[in-house]
């Protein structure tokens, strides 16, 4: 029960299971309107949250750096431990949390690694004098992974992945 998007999921199957199946039964005898509302609350609490969130965390990427949005997934930053979306437009590689600050902005030319494996990403950015390793936990990987091989063209190795090459 400690993963990422556990309250995700929650909120789903309590949402359907109150205003979906439950209340619907209950009600059904008194009012088919009362019923059908039911159903119509279930799927706001659902997808109506989410699709409101996605849009305004689009709004939110696209005021900030003035790019169309290519590709929008649900994402879970670790170290900071916040949750939202991990949006990604032409040149910029962004975490966009839906009611907070956005502080990760990456241009995907100072990108100078990335891996994705399973649901977990790491992006590996050229600071100033640093490199900076940020890693996201992804509820879908397959729309970031082609949109981010189509942006950062080569990656360069881990230096841990370079030092062992060099020692065989």
């Amino acid at each position: 029960m400690n993963g990422p998007f556990t309250g995700f999921y929650v909120r789903y199957v309590l949402s359907w299971l109150v205003f979906g199946l439950l209340v619907p039964v209950v009600v059904i005898e008194y009012s088919a309107a009362y019923a059908l509302g039911s159903v119509a609350a279930a799927l706001i609490l659902t997808f109506g949250i989410d699709m409101a969130a996605k849009e305004i965390a689009r709004r939110k990427a696209q005021s900030m750096v003035n790019e169309e949005v290519t590709c929008i997934v649900k994402g879970y930053r670790h170290g900071n431990g916040r949750r939202g979306y991990v949006v990604m437009t032409d040149s910029y590689f962004l975490f966009v949390p839906v009611f907070r600050k956005i502080r990760t902005v990456l241009e995907t030319d100072h990108i100078v690694r990335r891996q994705v494996d399973g649901l977990t990403a790491e992006v590996t950015a050229r600071m100033r004098h640093q490199y900076r390793t940020f890693t996201f936990s992804l509820l879908s990987k397959r729309k970031l992974l082609a949109n981010l091989e189509q942006a950062v063209k080569e990656t360069l190795p881990h230096k841990r992945a370079a030092i062992k090459k060099e020692e065989a």
